[in-house]
């Protein structure tokens, strides 16, 4: 794995992590705009959906959305935006992705 920088993550993988046709979870790059909590407690753990595009604001416990949600399995790609930033001229501000940020999960 890259690190393109640490605070915050930002880490991709290298090419030859990604030549299986699923990417293994310890390959897949990680994107963040913001510092990562020191401490995450899946138990008090609650997702807010709210903004101007949410008609009304709904939170959900970490146990709410393993239980009112039916769940599916899909094998999807996750690509950055920034994939293959580094190779761009001119130069394009942010982080210099190469092709790393591209993975197959399940």
């Amino acid at each position: 794995m890259v690190i393109l920088n640490d605070k915050p993550w930002n880490i991709e993988a290298r090419a030859h992590l990604l030549d299986q046709n699923i990417t293994l979870n310890s390959s897949i790059f990680i994107r963040n705009n913001y510092k990562t909590p020191k401490e995450i407690n899946p138990k008090t753990w609650i997702l807010t959906i709210d903004r101007e595009s949410v008609k009304s604001k709904k939170t959900y416990t970490n146990s709410e959305i393993k239980s009112k949600f039916k769940q599916h399995t899909y094998q999807l790609t996750l690509e950055c935006s920034g994939n293959g930033r580094r190779e761009f001229y001119p130069t394009a501000k942010g982080n210099q992705w190469t092709i790393g940020p591209l993975h197959c999960v399940l």
